[in-house]
């Protein structure tokens, strides 16, 4: 709880110091063809914490894809586990507010690899031959962004993953915390 806390404080503290940089100049459309970001990511799950990074591409006017990749680590009960995951997202931007606070709806396909390799009891932590499965399955999110500046914006994702054969479980969430950056 504390290392959320202290990621959002960041987060805030960062966007205030971009915002201060961006005072008196005018916004701009940002949800247009070609435009093409970088997204830092990081988050919480059920059993633990996750990071990634993403490219985001507008393919249309309110349309842009998403490849993804990200990094989880955690642990289910004793079972300390490590995921990485490939998303590639379609995402649709279902309305805007003064063109700087933007609510999308996103749906796509994902593949990864989960590998266990220890569990821990109170007093042992005990270390085997990795299990690894490779996975694949669908996302769900919704995305709320708001635009600090005319370049950079904080966003937070609710994600829901559908998958086959991950050890973990056949659905999991998260909840997601980012800066996209413009660059182009």
């Amino acid at each position: 709880m504390k290392k959320t806390i202290a990621l959002a404080t960041t987060l805030i503290v960062l966007a205030m110091g971009v915002k201060a940089q961006d005072e008196g100049q005018d916004l701009i459309l940002r949800h247009l063809k070609g435009v093409k970001m970088l997204e830092g990511i990081g988050g919480i799950t059920k059993p633990g914490k996750t990071f990634g990074a993403a490219y985001i591409h507008y393919i249309q006017n309110k349309w842009y894809v998403s490849p993804e990749f990200n990094y989880e680590t955690g642990k289910v009960g004793v079972t300390n586990f490590k995921d990485y995951t490939g998303i590639f997202t379609f995402n649709y931007c279902a309305f805007d507010i003064k063109e700087r606070l933007y609510f999308n709806l996103g749906l796509g396909p994902q593949v990864g690899v989960n590998k266990i390799n220890e569990y821990t009891t109170d007093d042992k932590t005990f270390t085997f031959k990795p299990l690894q499965t490779l996975y694949y399955g669908g996302i769900g999110r919704f995305n709320i962004e708001y635009f600090i500046n005319k370049s950079t914006a904080i966003s937070t994702s609710i994600n829901q993953f559908y998958m086959n054969a991950n050890p973990m479980g056949a659905t999991k969430y998260e909840i997601l915390g980012s800066i996209r950056i413009t660059i182009n």
